[in-house]
């Protein structure tokens, strides 16, 4: 199931933490706004009505907490779900009376932030991603009913990955994946196809193809995986922020 990009405010005081997040969240496949204030943010919300605002509690001319307040008392805007962060868990415990539906501790851990995003946004339209995603338009060897298949794919994630094919294989069909995450990383994955996208689908938003569901993956690959897509997503962010707004988790 395939939604369009959603929006995403960042609130936030602190223009480095703007620069990294918004970089992050546009690879994640979010469209994103920012504010350097809670004034800001509150204008932008009532002008823009994201999907979802990522509030920081401590923010100069109105505080992140009034800006919540604010929100959960204005009929118009009450719906839009709001994560609030800060490196004070204080901060984070006093929020939740207030009405966030989301807590993120700074620095900001990839898999905190995930999380948060599918809970506040996707949850309530009764469909959540447990992994993340990443483009990823690489050539694949699919091996079905003994014949090999080089074919490209157009997403990855660590439970799976989307195949562009203009005549999918059936649901169910068992298959055999073999990709390069660039170097000598060669993973070789079993597989299920648990969705397909005919060519007279929605072309616009997801080419044609099928879903492949990873099976039985040994812990090493699976670690492998995930620390490529990790890397896909932050790993210029570690290596340049001066401080550790986007955490990595060991």
């Amino acid at each position: 199931m395939e939604f369009e990009r959603k929006k995403i405010l960042v609130a936030d005081d602190n223009k480095s933490f703007l620069m990294y997040m918004g970089i992050l969240l546009k690879r994640m496949g979010f469209n994103v706004l920012i504010a350097e204030n809670g004034m800001a943010a509150l204008k932008l919300i009532k002008q823009m009505q994201p999907d979802l605002v990522l509030l920081d509690c401590m923010m100069p001319k109105l505080d992140g907490m009034s800006v919540l307040r604010y929100l959960r008392s204005d009929i118009e805007i009450a719906n839009i779900g709001i994560v609030m962060m800060s490196s004070n868990p204080k901060n984070l415990h006093d929020s939740e009376k207030f009405g966030s539906c989301g807590l993120l501790p700074k620095p900001v851990q990839i898999e905190d932030l995930h999380e948060n995003l599918q809970n506040c946004i996707f949850k309530p339209m009764g469909f959540v991603r447990k992994h993340l995603r990443i483009p990823f338009s690489e050539k694949v060897s699919v091996t079905y009913d003994n014949i090999s298949h080089d074919l490209f794919a157009e997403s990855l994630s660590e439970g799976g990955i989307y195949i562009r094919i203009k005549d999918p294989f059936p649901v169910s069909a068992k298959l055999h994946i073999t990709l390069n995450l660039g170097g000598e990383a060669t993973l070789d994955f079993h597989g299920n196809v648990i969705y397909i996208k005919g060519l007279y689908s929605d072309l616009f938003r997801v080419p044609p193809g099928m879903a492949i569901e990873f099976q039985d993956m040994y812990p090493d690959d699976a670690a492998l995986l995930k620390s490529y897509i990790k890397e896909y997503l932050a790993g210029d962010i570690w290596e340049t922020q001066e401080d550790a707004y986007i955490g990595k988790r060991a």
